[in-house]
């Protein structure tokens, strides 16, 4: 079975055999693309997931902390409110913070790489703070906090994987070592500057 198909203001014959075979041919390549990069899919997944969980942790805190004043008070009287600003900023710095890695999943450049990259040695530094003044945490607050930590190096490693970071973000191996600490540093000064800007 052949029909006509228009290229250039000429009708050319097609056999429908070579479109199905074409069709096939993009079928395989689409399923290709995700075998190779599934994990890079999960990874993006879990990130929007975390943004999205921030965004209603911050809502959550200002519903249980200010729900009768919003009831009750007008709203321009609750907005300059000095404890209620305070209270917005702090309770969304964790969604300022995951929208980081979330801008970085749409891009597939090596600003891509460090947008996330950066962000998981965020947590991971941020983490490691908390744990040393470990003073008010107990044992199971350490080990959770530890496992934290591993499941952030674990997405570090696989970043760095070639397929994704070669094959994805166009890093080569001789710059994989340099761009991990400039990402490592880029995390640990953010970490220092929204430790100041809590106190």
């Amino acid at each position: 079975q052949r029909f006509r198909y228009m290229c250039g203001g000429k009708q050319t014959l097609i056999c429908s055999r070579t479109v199905h075979s074409l069709n096939v041919t993009a079928h395989f390549q689409k399923l290709e693309y995700f075998k190779n990069n599934y994990l890079l899919l999960t990874i993006k997944l879990l990130i929007l997931a975390l943004f999205g969980y921030t965004i209603y942790f911050g809502f959550n805190i200002l519903y249980n902390r200010w729900y009768l004043e919003l009831i009750t008070t007008d709203f321009k009287n609750i907005i300059q409110n000095s404890q209620f600003l305070n209270n917005l900023k702090s309770a969304f710095i964790p969604a300022y913070l995951s929208l980081i890695p979330t801008i970085g999943i749409f891009i597939n450049k090596q600003i891509g790489w460090f947008l996330i990259t950066s962000f998981m040695y965020l947590v991971i530094s941020s983490l490691a703070f908390l744990l040393m003044d470990s003073n008010s945490l107990d044992s199971a607050d350490i080990v959770v906090g530890l496992m934290v930590i591993a499941f952030f190096l674990l997405i570090i490693l696989i970043m760095n994987k070639e397929k994704i970071r070669n094959g994805i973000y166009n890093i080569k191996k001789k710059d994989l070592i340099i761009k991990n600490i400039i990402a490592s540093i880029i995390g640990m000064v953010i970490t220092i500057m929204v430790t100041y800007l809590k106190q």
